[in-house]
């Protein structure tokens, strides 16, 4: 699907897609997936790990901070634009054009914003992202796992004053909670919630942290790392070192005034563990769905079990092939990657055997994983006790034939699953391929891509476009960048006459350096009045290499029933 150049394109499909994405999930929905695998893997859509960074509730090198409680704060800092009388502001990413406030003091929210700077894209929005961390920050530290929607949308100014500060008085603090939609109750329990993690420097607050010199010092809240209620439970009994409660500047004792403001009654009932742990749940929940009026979040993100996560149709190293790879989802009950075995089946696109005609049908089979199987798993997947395998099927393909469709089955333990999609198969269109090894990028600050694509026509296209989208930014926030390029016959690049059903086309566009330079593109062409189209395709980077595949052993075999699609 063709996208606007426009933040507004991008603000309607989080908000009226997505609602429906976790309803029936079936492939190919890169939103859905790009989504489910940055929350269960950790990792974007340019394989960058970003939830490495809190793994076992890691502490930043750079200043010692728990890089959960930097999470947190940017979160809750960015939800406080939220102004329930009139539905604006809430989780919106308009913190990144807010960080000069000096309510958002500290190098952990810079620290913060760099961290996701570069895995935005084109379905996961800016504040998505930040929603994610606390999801991430929470479960990596031992806390609840909380449910992941999405569809935020991404402001591009700064949003109201909200975020309460150490010497307001009490009064203040309850109107400023109020206002983003938490009552007294509510904001004690997310002040104790947030503060569980983390604590105080003499570096971003001096008049808190009073210690001599100039070397950084952290005062923590509760000096445990795990996301615990020791802060409760050091507050009752008279054991915390909380520098917003034990100050003598009787200014600065904001969490005092908060947690004794209904005469202890809240911190009382956080004293048990299991209240502690649903109520943070809860609390932290609703601050990170706290969005603008305008915006409708998704369901939860939910686990795919047996996902697709490439199927490319395409030509390399001088062979037309088929790449499939697939992940398969271990929980502690399941059978170890040893027992295991995929089989692949695929119809013929052309020929006698079109659409698996006369139940002939294509076959191979792995039971190995790929060799590195590098699936990383997120905080989120360790604490549902999660991990992945990964299977590859390099399939050598006769490109008058192609495919139409493929299907799996699945064995553990000698018992075959059939996975086909819901009935559906796996579709290919071989109208338009991507040849990432065709491709090339070049550049530092900006970076010029060359983007092919064969068209499988000799025709020329009636229309031939690339759009281009980049959210990633370097240093200052930018807005998005987008360009449409027209496609033209690569005259530069060839994959030689054993493909002659395709005629190469190609388009160069550069990202200016305030990008990261991490853009997908979305393709769409019309040609013999057929629309073939490809959507969310990551261009070649400059560090991509194509070393040459094992192909896989392929035969053919005589199938009983064929997916829907694939008839």
């Amino acid at each position: 699907m063709l996208f606007l150049k426009t933040i507004l394109w991008l603000a309607s499909v989080h908000g009226s897609i997505l609602p429906a994405l976790a309803d029936a999930y079936q492939w190919p929905n890169p939103q859905y997936e790009a989504l489910e695998r940055m929350l269960f893997e950790g990792t974007d859509n340019n394989d960058k790990a970003t939830s490495i960074l809190t793994n076992s509730c890691a502490r930043r090198v750079s200043n010692g901070s728990p890089v959960a409680a930097e999470w947190l704060r940017l979160s809750y800092h960015d939800s406080s634009t939220k102004n329930i009388t009139d539905g604006t502001g809430g989780l919106d990413a308009s913190i990144y054009y807010e960080l000069s406030r000096q309510e958002n003091i500290g190098t952990g929210m810079g620290n913060s914003m760099n961290d996701f700077s570069a895995s935005s894209n084109k379905y996961v929005s800016r504040s998505d992202l930040i929603a994610l961390g606390v999801v991430w920050g929470v479960a990596s530290c031992a806390g609840p796992v909380i449910p992941f929607r999405t569809g935020r949308t991404d402001a591009t100014v700064a949003g109201r004053f909200g975020a309460p500060q150490p010497q307001e008085i009490l009064d203040l603090a309850i109107q400023r909670f109020s206002l983003q939609g938490f009552n007294q109750t509510e904001m004690i329990g997310l002040v104790a919630c947030g503060h569980t993690l983390g604590g105080v420097n003499n570096i971003d607050f001096p008049s808190i942290v009073q210690v001599p010199g100039p070397t950084l010092f952290n005062r923590e809240f509760d000096g445990t790392d795990a996301f615990d209620n020791a802060v409760v439970l050091q507050y009752l009994n008279g054991t915390t070192k909380n520098p917003l409660v034990t100050i003598s500047n009787t200014l600065f004792q904001s969490d005092l005034r908060i947690f004794q403001s209904d005469n202890n009654a809240t911190m009382n009932l956080l004293a048990n563990p299991s209240v502690y742990s649903a109520t943070c749940g809860s609390l932290l929940e609703r601050m990170i769905n706290t969005v603008p009026s305008t915006v409708q979040l998704s369901d939860a993100i939910e686990l795919i079990p047996f996902k697709v996560t490439r199927a490319l149709l395409t030509v390399e190293n001088s062979q037309f092939v088929l790449d499939v790879v697939i992940r398969v989802a271990i929980t502690g009950e399941d059978t170890p990657a040893s027992g295991r075995a995929i089989t692949i089946f695929w119809c013929d696109a052309y020929g006698a055997n079109a659409g698996c005609a006369g139940g002939v049908a294509g076959t191979s089979t792995t039971a190995s994983p790929t060799p590195f199987n590098d699936v990383l798993v997120s905080p989120v997947g360790q604490a549902q006790g999660i991990s992945f395998v990964e299977y590859e099927f390099f399939l050598p393909i006769d490109v008058e034939k192609s495919v139409s469709n493929f299907w799996f089955e699945l064995f553990t333990d000698g018992v075959a699953a059939t996975q086909d999609n819901g009935g559906a198969g796996f579709a290919v269109q071989d109208g338009l391929i991507f040849i990432p090894q065709q491709g090339s990028a070049s550049g530092s600050s900006q970076v010029t891509f060359d983007v092919i694509v064969g068209v499988r026509s000799q025709n020329t296209p009636t229309s031939a476009t690339m759009n281009v989208f980049d959210n990633t930014f370097t240093g200052t926030p930018s807005t998005p960048f987008s360009a449409t390029v027209q496609l033209q016959p690569a005259t530069n690049a060839a994959i030689g006459p054993a493909f002659a059903p395709y005629t190469l086309y190609g388009g160069t566009f550069t990202t200016p350096s305030s990008t990261a330079g991490l853009p997908t593109v979305d393709i769409a062409v019309q040609v013999d009045g057929a629309n073939h189209t490809l959507d969310f395709i990551r261009p070649r980077s400059a560090q991509d290499t194509f070393p040459t595949h094992s192909l896989s052993s392929v035969s053919t075999t005589t199938v009983s029933s064929v997916p829907t699609s694939a008839a």
